[in-house]
This record gives C-alpha cells, structure tokens and sequence, in this order.
C-alpha cells in the first residue's frame, strides 16, 4: 500500500474547502486503503437526520374563505368509446 505522493497531496489541497453549516470540508480527500482499515473516515456533513437545506413552509388551515369547492354536478364528463375493432 503506498501513501499518497507529493503531487497528489498538493492537487487535493489546491481543490480547496466547501464550507457547510457544521464547517469546513476538503473537496478532495485521500486515503489510503490501511486508512480505511484503520477507522479512518471522510470529512464530511452529516448525512442522515439533518435538514437544513430548505425552510419549512408556513401551514395553511383548511377551510376558511381561500378554500375552494368542487361540485360533483359542476362537473363536465365525456365518455368516449374505445377504438377496439369487434369480431
């Protein structure tokens, strides 16, 4: 297993950071597979049970006068036959 070169480790430092609600994150990481063996892990955000991204929508209260309704008898309907040849 071989570690990373000089070259390799100045290209993913040269990537830069991307930076997220909980810090700072390299955009390239390397390691190793004896890393990966060893408990090494990827920094990164967490991925489950955060959500961050998007604001909750305020709740709309059903009824009321913006409720809108639909009449069954209001209602247009066109039944068409299908186009099945019979023998």
């Amino acid at each position: 297993m071989h570690n990373p070169t000089k070259d390799m480790r100045g290209e993913a430092a040269a990537a830069g950071f991307y930076t997220s609600p909980w810090g700072k994150h390299p955009m390239i990481q390397l390691l190793t597979v004896g890393d990966l063996l060893r408990g090494v892990q990827i920094d990164m955000p967490p991925v489950k049970g955060v959500n961050v991204t998007f604001k909750k929508a305020r709740r709309h209260s059903l009824g009321g006068e913006d409720q809108m309704i639909l009449r069954e008898e209001s209602a247009v309907y066109e039944v068409s036959e299908p186009d099945i040849e019979r023998p």
